[in-house]
């Protein structure tokens, strides 16, 4: 019996192993936000979508670099799309 239970303990750890290794990949896409901002003359720039786990500041964040140089960046808002 224990010889039994021996031989079925790799195959549990595999199947265990593989289900942990698919499970994140459901979580690992994160939610998309559409940002929009004004240029300096107060021009509505072109509205950039991105990734973003933390919520909109987060993706404010990451949509700066889209508009460097162009955007004034108080006027940066995203929301959930």
């Amino acid at each position: 019996m224990r010889t039994k239970l021996l031989a079925g303990l790799p195959i549990g750890l595999l199947l265990t192993s593989a289900a942990l290794a698919l499970a994140p990949a459901a979580e690992a896409a994160a939610p998309t936000y559409t940002c929009t901002a004004d240029d300096a003359d107060g021009q509505a720039l072109q509205p950039v979508t991105v990734e973003a786990k933390r919520g909109p500041e987060q993706a404010r964040l990451r949509a700066r670099p889209e508009w460097y140089g162009h955007a004034d960046f108080q006027t940066i808002a995203c929301t959930p799309s």
